[in-house]
């Protein structure tokens, strides 16, 4: 990750909704880091600090096949946050994956014993880890359907 810059918690819009008290915990755990293109965020096997939030650009998160391909496993926009972190903060993983940025990315970084008590305390901070996880979900079985669909030669190529 580049250099780290601080901002104000409206930059976080996905948590609006968030208590003053929600707030005051959340300040007390959260930077901002700024990414450049192709910059590595997250690598396999890496013990994961926190939450990791868009705030601008994309991250990608993807696999090595044993071949050496990537292979995307899904993209992180604005506002969205990374489900495979949230696992590994939630039950004391290594990250599975590598996780790069997209142009111009901005991502807010709550540590994971902030983003546990905030989940303990504020609805809506369940409903953004719910939604992050229902969204990923989503994506994964359209991909699925999406493939399945193919003829055999379609799924090939």
């Amino acid at each position: 990750m580049e250099k780290a810059k601080s901002a104000g918690l409206n930059d976080l819009g996905a948590f609006h909704d968030v208590s003053d008290t929600g707030r005051k915990v959340l300040a007390r755990g959260l930077r901002y880091v700024q990414c450049d293109k192709g910059a590595p965020i997250l690598v396999k096997g890496q013990r994961v600090s926190g939450a990791y939030v868009v705030i601008s650009g994309q991250l990608r998160v993807f696999t090595l096949s044993p071949d050496g391909h990537e292979a995307t496993l899904y993209v992180i926009n604005p506002d969205e946050t990374c489900v495979l972190a949230l696992n590994c903060i939630f039950n004391d993983l290594l990250y599975p994956a590598w996780v790069e940025a997209g142009s111009d990315t901005r991502v807010a970084v709550i540590t994971g014993p902030v983003f546990r008590a905030l989940f303990d305390t504020e609805p809506s901070v369940r409903n953004i880890t719910v939604q992050a996880f229902s969204t990923v979900v989503f994506r994964l079985m359209s991909e699925l359907e999406g493939i399945h669909s193919y003829k055999l030669e379609g799924r090939l190529g």
